[in-house]
């Protein structure tokens, strides 16, 4: 089974969040939406604000609007190892 991931893309006017990965753990240093793994019997919209919320200490604002499906690939871009669920929550500030 394929795992499941769920991130949040915030947008404020022209300007989207990115947050830097930690120096541990899959693609260190790089950059991307908050968002991480889904747990046991969560749904993809409530595993959003928690993630949100873990990488960020901050809470959902607004409205999450279901974007759609990024294919999440293992490090060498050959094997699919999940889906992430992407919302879109657009903010004034």
């Amino acid at each position: 089974m394929k795992k499941k991931y769920t991130g949040i893309i915030v947008k404020c006017k022209d300007k989207v969040l990115l947050c830097k990965r930690n120096n541990q753990g899959s693609l260190p240093g790089e950059w991307s939406i908050p968002g991480g793994k889904l747990e046991k019997n969560e749904t993809p919209i409530d595993g959003a604000a928690r993630e949100f919320f873990e990488e960020t200490a901050l809470k959902v604002t607004g409205p999450l609007v279901f974007c759609g499906f990024i294919k999440r690939y293992h490090r060498d871009g050959t094997k699919l190892k999940g889906t992430m669920y992407t919302f879109l929550m657009e903010v004034e500030e």
